[in-house]
């Protein structure tokens, strides 16, 4: 399949709460990387592959966390309200991440290992799921700018909070939402689920890919049938050439690898979401 030296962080319940393993992405080599009663979730690989971020209710609120790619040494770096969806900026100075702010959910960052968190990105409504381009210069994210609470589509923004443009067409008749964007190493190209509504609640999902100049949507694997509470972000490899993402039914998430071109794919590890691979 790929190298096995490089790693997937992800999130099980397999020993009953959601906690944090790693493996190998061969599928070998699993460590279970937190013990506590809390819910620990959404971790995301530091550029240089030492250190993982992640979110967790154990202090009684759902912050940013980050620790050793080992486990070890977690120091929580945020301290108030709610926060969702780590990610990493290509220098490893900066960890985005979104939280409720001006009655909606916003883009904010925070230095690595703390300190006061700056607006980075803010529309009038739901703005999620950030992910930085490899070279720092933009990001992409989730928001529903065309439909308020309706859907959302994805959009690239400069590092600033400048240059808010549109990636998705909008057409909030086609029942269509488009979540968690994930940039190819080469910049190329962007990654994302596509969520089809069947049900209350309940979502067929798709793993695709699009060109940055909005060109060239690409379904390249049915994911999952899942329930809103599992919706899950995809990872490129690091030499650009697979994806992993989450698949599986509801109740039932696996941890799957597909190529880039959808030519072959299969499952890395059962019974986790959330994948990461280390860089």
């Amino acid at each position: 399949m790929c190298n096995p030296c490089k790693k997937i962080v992800f999130t099980s319940s397999r020993n009953g709460n959601p906690e944090l393993y790693s493996v190998n992405a061969d599928g070998t080599g699993l460590v279970r990387l937190t013990f506590n009663l809390a819910n620990d979730d959404e971790a995301a690989w530091s550029p240089d592959g030492q250190h993982i971020a992640f979110t967790s209710d154990r202090d009684g609120q759902r912050d940013l966390y980050v620790m050793a790619a080992d486990g070890g040494d977690v120091v929580r770096i945020t301290k108030s309200n709610w926060k969702s969806k780590p990610a990493w900026s290509p220098n490893g100075d900066l960890i985005a991440y979104e939280t409720l702010s001006n009655g909606s959910s916003d883009i904010w960052v925070v230095a690595k290992d703390g300190g006061n968190p700056a607006l980075l990105f803010s529309s009038p409504g739901y703005d999620a799921d950030a992910s930085w381009s490899p070279d720092g210069t933009r990001l992409a994210l989730a928001s529903d700018w065309f439909a308020y609470d309706f859907g959302t589509d994805l959009f690239l923004v400069n590092a600033n909070g400048t240059g808010f443009q549109a990636l998705t067409d909008g057409d909030i008749f086609d029942n269509r939402t488009f979540r968690y964007p994930s940039w190819s190493p080469d910049g190329a190209k962007i990654a994302m689920m596509l969520l089809w509504e069947v049900g209350r609640d309940e979502y067929v999902t798709e793993l695709g890919v699009i060109s940055l100049d909005g060109t060239g949507l690409t379904s390249l694997a049915s994911a999952s049938r899942i329930a809103v509470v599992t919706w899950s972000k995809c990872s490129w490899s690091p030499d650009g050439t697979m994806i992993a993402y989450t698949s599986g039914t509801i109740g039932a998430n696996d941890v799957s690898w597909i190529r880039a071109d959808g030519s072959a794919g299969g499952t890395i590890v059962t019974n986790g979401w959330n994948p990461d691979w280390q860089r």
